[in-house]
């Protein structure tokens, strides 16, 4: 398929930014440096290092779109430990029990803010594109949520206890393009791996003391986001 425009549709907590500074910058080089005959218009294709947009009208058949999801669970403990536990000294330190209250507490009084961020966010267009998760974009729709990821063309799968592998991410979408490319291994070394943090080490501890009860608590508290998760677990090539 031929494609004039790439997109990477960055949905709030689901490891965007590791893809902003370890994938994004290789595929701008990619597109800069080869020279496709197949493709129209190379010099127009561009990677939109965006913020969180959603699904942008401008959008079309000709148009590659990359994302990321994850976990309810796990996405919920990074907005979590994002906007409140960072923001707060006395947390950082404060027993996991504690933290865990004090989510479960956060969650109960934003859930028009926190619930099927990921489903609104492939679904709606965010024309203010903050990062504020989504707040204000219409509730998700699970049948219109299947209906855009099947549409996109790559979808990675943010797991826990695996590791994204930036050639391996690499070359899964540049060979959407082409597949006869090989990732440029000496061009990887100019590109410092980012690491996500503080931020992401908290998360990480918030969601490894999560009973099983409290998981499935938090996945069923954003239940469309649960049920296009599975979906892409079982349907898509992540």
């Amino acid at each position: 398929m031929q494609f004039n425009t790439i997109y990477y549709l960055h949905i709030p907590k689901t490891g965007g930014r590791w893809i902003l500074r370890n994938i994004n910058p290789y595929i701008e080089h990619y597109l800069n440096s080869y020279n496709l005959g197949y493709l129209n218009n190379l010099s127009n294709l561009k990677v939109n290092n965006n913020t969180h947009w959603g699904w942008r009208p401008q959008i079309d058949d000709q148009t590659l779109v990359y994302t990321s999801i994850r976990e309810p669970a796990s996405h919920i403990c990074s907005i979590f430990s994002h906007r409140y536990v960072t923001n707060s000294l006395k947390l950082i330190n404060a027993p996991i029990n504690e933290i865990k209250e004090v989510m479960f507490d956060f969650l109960e009084e934003n859930k028009s803010k926190c619930a099927n961020i990921q489903a609104r966010n492939i679904c709606y267009y965010d024309d203010m594109g903050i990062t504020d998760y989504g707040l204000g974009l219409p509730p998700a729709d699970l049948n219109f949520s299947i209906e855009k990821i099947k549409r996109i063309n790559k979808v990675f799968l943010i797991e826990k206890d695996k590791k994204m592998k930036q050639e391996k991410c690499i070359q899964e979408i540049v060979n959407l393009i082409d597949k006869k490319v090989i990732v440029d291994k000496n061009f990887l070394k100019n590109i410092n791996l980012y690491d996500n943090g503080p931020i992401s080490k908290i998360s990480n501890m918030v969601y490894n003391y999560l009973s099983v009860d409290e998981k499935e608590q938090l996945n069923n508290f954003s239940p469309i986001d649960y049920e296009l998760y599975l979906y892409v677990k079982e349907n898509k090539n992540v």
